[in-house]
């Protein structure tokens, strides 16, 4: 392509610095731009971390609970990020609470941060992903002995009694925050 150069010349690169009010240090890369990023300097700072959101439809495509391929980890970074403040032991993502099936405690919209690497305890809430319907679900854990099961919260299903969890069943996360907007 024409005006193009892999190695500019001193002064241009000096002309492109000052039409954007940069360094040749900020232009290069070396140095942050406090003006570009000033929450993320923060962040990584802080100890804060970006968690990416992603929607419930998009679940299948992810492999959740697995290393993750260059293209998935590319995908992830450029979805919405909800910041946490968590140490997570794995990869980590959110979801929002798509139904009421989790109310009281979790209504719609709720934004679910989970931790792939943890370790499930009796009474957690975990993302599950149940093989037999091929769907994701966030139930809570009730752990008997060698068993697993899940179960909803809403009154609304208290009808629906402790579902087992099948061998092929695969837990994907387990919760360690929510976050609702008010």
């Amino acid at each position: 392509v024409e005006g193009t150069s892999t190695r500019p010349h001193a002064p241009s690169l000096v002309a492109i610095a000052n039409y954007f009010g940069l360094t040749l240090e900020q232009l290069r890369g070396e140095v942050p731009i406090p003006w570009l990023a000033p929450m993320d300097l923060e962040i990584l700072q802080s100890g804060w971390q970006k968690v990416p959101i992603i929607e419930w439809l998009d679940l299948m495509q992810y492999k959740l609970g697995v290393k993750k391929t260059v293209q998935q980890e590319d995908a992830l970074a450029f979805k919405p990020i909800v910041l946490s403040d968590v140490k997570f032991f794995g990869a980590s993502f959110a979801l929002k609470m798509p139904d009421a099936s989790m109310t009281p405690m979790f209504p719609i919209d709720t934004t679910l941060i989970f931790d792939e690497g943890r370790t499930a305890k009796d009474r957690d809430f975990a993302l599950v992903f149940l093989k037999k319907d091929n769907r994701y679900v966030f139930r809570q854990l009730v752990l008997d002995g060698q068993q697993t099961f899940i179960r909803p919260l809403s009154p609304d299903l208290r009808d629906v009694t402790l579902q087992v969890l099948d061998k092929a069943d695969k837990m994907c996360g387990i919760l360690v925050q929510s976050k609702q907007e008010y």
